[in-house]
């Protein structure tokens, strides 16, 4: 799947969502979307560039769901990641006016994941830059888990 900055994949009101052996490149706007959906499994997936573009001034800390978003995280009833990989993900401010760290830039879901690849997964935010070290600086919301994994260059898991 090749994305753009117009349309994210939604799935809405599914029993199973089960994705496998995909490819998702170059997304800028979000790129998977879940909403009142029991459980999903995203298998053996390459996220390459997917970053949100997004333009708030007063969300400071709050999730943002630039890869993996729900509009109500606690629709999902389990979402679990295995062997997939996430190179230049995340988020990109485009009004560069205002401070804004942003948390859990991959997922605003809790996510259980095993087996997963990280590099290069930031928040770009103030004058395009990597939002500085700071506790809000996550790619998954605290409640997620990670087994497995290895991080390259990228912001710290949850």
């Amino acid at each position: 799947f090749t994305g753009g900055n117009k349309n994210a994949v939604n799935f809405v009101s599914c029993g199973e969502v089960i994705i496998k052996k995909c490819l998702f490149n170059n997304f800028s706007s979000r790129t998977l979307i879940f909403n009142e959906v029991a459980s999903v499994v995203i298998e053996d997936c390459e996220f390459l560039e997917c970053r949100f573009k997004y333009n708030t001034s007063s969300d400071a800390g709050k999730a943002l769901g630039g890869v993996i978003y729900s509009e109500k995280p606690t629709s999902i009833g389990r979402c679990d990641l295995i062997g997939t990989s996430f190179e230049k993900c995340g988020g990109i401010k485009v009004n560069n006016y205002f401070r804004d760290y942003r948390s859990a830039i991959i997922s605003n879901i809790k996510c259980v994941v095993d087996g997963c690849n990280f590099n290069n997964c930031w928040n770009y935010g103030l004058m395009n830059n990597i939002d500085p070290e700071d506790e809000r600086r996550t790619m998954f919301v605290k409640a997620s888990s990670a087994t497995n994994c290895s991080y390259e260059n990228t912001a710290v898991f949850n």
